[in-house]
């Protein structure tokens, strides 16, 4: 078993629910659905918000809350427990979990930043905890976000505890990884042998939502992870990892899993007005390789204090504060994932039919934006009709024109031509050309529900980061019992 691991540093900053995480699991699966989606989407709850403005450069930030509502949950249905913990039972509704989840498609980076619900911040002019803000709806919630961390939010997601059971339902459980047996009373977690097991939706939100984990020692007795909210948010965080390898790997063709979805999201999930469809295909359809392990978690920096009537809150911690929110406040970089290399995004290609076939280079030009990159025009080539498919680029740009030629299925030249700039290239369509299709590397993860087009052309994004006014904090060390993933070389799930 993991033993408990203090930080040297703001112990009490951590939490990450992995409720919010089916937010963000989520638009993977909508993507994979593709067009099959639209009906379904059609009817989910919306909301009437102030947002701040999104454009189509830059990274946005998605406000991703969950709700503590147990509306829909019946004390009869299996694996209640989980759900109804009458011992954290209170009036009134509140944010379980807030997160800021900031995506940059052309970095092909996602960054989490966990809100504690304990932060204690000013509303309307009083203070109050953080998550209290929800009791007066979403709007004070954003505000809220806003106005105490200087945080834009450009679109708003909201999950409760019924979706969560249901995302694990459509990826057919989550297999995590127990050292020793493992149980919490009060979220009903049990289980009750080493090794690897796959959470159903109960146990997996029982697991999630553990505060008072005890684990097996060797002896047969029982020790408490003492570490509370802080050894649950290493857990959430294992736990978020290996739910999003799961989507990652779900096929359109399971249909069943598509239809659990489409039933989530009209039932559970409330986005805000300008968050459509059409902008979730394409940022899934960008992140549709986008590997678990790449994505960057925060915590909004803390320190413990006592109000004067003896409850415990938390308060910013001023001088830790600037360098975590910098990135999602646009004043330094977003992190890049090491491996991601380039992307078709980032690509502006230019078609020019050479097959001799009138009326060809619009629908190859259609057919080659499905894969994410970016037409700027079509036409013929100079020449008029040619033998020999090529692809010219730029001095700067080679990597670019062999990430376009690898969705050739006919190999194709490349050329350098000075007269191009970066990120330009142009597709010289030959009479030996036969199709594009997904490179064989990514074809076993690329289904064919993609967006068409003028789906995916949305890109909505909040406003390019400016330089850097500080480099990005460093990440935090985990706290508590860590349990869920493997020990090297044993595989689970």
């Amino acid at each position: 078993m993991s033993k408990v691991v203090l930080r040297s540093r703001n112990p009490r900053q951590r939490r990450l629910m992995a409720l919010c995480g089916a937010g963000l699991a989520m638009v993977l699966v909508v993507a994979a659905a593709g067009t099959w989606a639209w009906g379904r989407y059609a009817n989910v709850d919306r909301v009437d918000v102030d947002l701040e403005a999104v454009s189509k450069q830059g990274p946005s930030n998605y406000l991703v809350v969950g709700s503590d509502t147990r509306e829909g949950i019946t004390s009869d249905a299996a694996g209640s427990g989980a759900f109804l913990d009458t011992a954290e039972q209170q009036s009134g509704h509140r944010s379980d979990t807030l997160m800021v989840v900031r995506v940059d498609p052309s970095k092909k980076a996602v960054s989490v930043l966990s809100v504690p619900r304990d932060l204690w911040v000013q509303i309307d002019g009083e203070g109050h905890r953080i998550n209290a803000a929800y009791n007066d709806g979403p709007q004070a919630v954003i505000d809220a976000v806003q106005e105490n961390l200087g945080v834009p939010v450009n679109h708003y997601v909201e999950v409760d505890f019924v979706a969560f059971q249901r995302l694990v339902e459509a990826v057919g459980g989550v297999p995590v990884y127990v050292p020793a047996p493992v149980r919490d009373r009060n979220s009903g977690l049990n289980i009750g042998a080493k090794g690897c097991v796959m959470l159903d939706p109960y146990q997996a939100l029982a697991f999630s939502r553990a505060r008072h984990l005890q684990y097996q020692e060797p002896d047969g007795t029982w020790s408490t992870d003492p570490t509370g909210d802080l050894g649950r948010v290493t857990r959430q965080q294992i736990f978020l990892r290996r739910a999003l390898s799961r989507v990652s790997k779900l096929s359109v063709t399971n249909v069943g899993a598509f239809d659990t979805l489409g039933s989530t999201l009209t039932k559970t999930v409330t986005l805000d007005q300008d968050l459509s469809l059409r902008t979730l295909l394409a940022l899934g359809r960008r992140f549709r390789s986008f590997s678990p392990d790449d994505l960057q978690t925060s915590v909004v920096p803390t320190t413990d204090d006592t109000l004067s009537s003896g409850a415990q809150v938390q308060r910013l911690d001023e001088a830790a504060a600037p360098a975590v929110l910098a990135p999602f406040r646009g004043e330094a970089p977003q992190q890049a994932p090491v491996d991601a290399g380039p992307q078709p995004e980032q690509v502006s290609f230019e078609l020019l039919n050479g097959t001799g076939r009138d009326g060809l280079a619009a629908s190859l030009a259609t057919e080659f934006e499905r894969f994410g990159f970016v037409s700027t025009g079509v036409g013929n080539p100079a020449g008029g009709k040619v033998d020999q498919s090529e692809i010219r680029h730029g001095p700067d740009s080679k990597p670019l024109a062999e990430l376009a030629a690898s969705y050739f299925v006919t190999p194709v030249d490349l050329m350098e031509d000075d007269s191009l700039g970066p990120g330009e290239v142009q597709l010289v369509i030959g009479t030996d050309f036969n199709r594009f299709d997904w490179p064989k590397a990514q074809a076993a993860g690329s289904d064919a529900g993609d967006p068409s087009p003028d789906e995916a052309a949305d890109d909505e994004a909040a406003p390019g980061s400016a330089a850097p006014a500080s480099a990005p904090a460093p990440p935090a060390d985990p706290v508590g019992v860590a349990v869920g993933d493997p020990p090297p070389g044993v595989t689970c799930g």
